[in-house]
């Protein structure tokens, strides 16, 4: 019985071996799946963030184009004492034909940006914040000209202060 006992005991150690191995390459099949899984899902979400991959190369941002004006020299109102301002501008335009629209109307823009500007008073005119109004008013009253003069989509985006003197 001893030698059937030792057959026995060598057929159960085997058995758990076997299933011990098969387990243990169960586990490592399903880590490889998941870790597969996981790898495809990832590309998958880069690439959807990309869009096209054609496009996933990144463009450049066109370069901006500017349209410059000549220096304004402007009287500013509520001083008992003269107060002026000399003003120079740029025009950020979308493209060339914008360039157009603007030679075409620079008299009257020119003569609009004067009536607006001369009008502020020095008190407004000299706070930390005044460049971005006077910014922000001119491209208002741009804007109005052009609807005033039936321009659809002038193409102006913003205007530039590239020198102030107040004195």
């Amino acid at each position: 019985m001893s030698e059937e006992e030792a057959g026995k005991e060598q057929e159960g150690s085997s058995g758990k071996s076997t299933n011990l191995l098969l387990i243990i390459l169960i586990v490592l099949m399903l880590v490889g799946i998941g870790g597969g899984a996981a790898a495809f899902f990832m590309m998958q979400k880069n690439a959807s963030a990309s869009g096209d991959p054609a496009v996933a190369e990144k463009q450049p941002p066109p370069k901006p184009i500017f349209y410059p004006l000549s220096p304004f020299v402007l009287s500013l109102t509520g001083d008992r004492r003269a107060r002026y301002m000399q003003i120079e501008l740029s025009i950020k335009i979308r493209d060339e034909k914008t360039r157009e629209i603007l030679v075409d109307y620079s008299p009257m823009i020119r003569h609009r940006l004067i009536e607006v500007l001369s009008g502020l008073p020095y008190t407004d005119v000299i706070q930390p914040e005044a460049p971005d109004k006077i910014g922000e008013h001119a491209l208002n009253s741009l804007n109005q000209l052009f609807e005033e003069q039936g321009v659809e989509d002038p193409g102006v985006d913003d205007i530039l202060i590239t020198n102030l003197v107040i004195q």
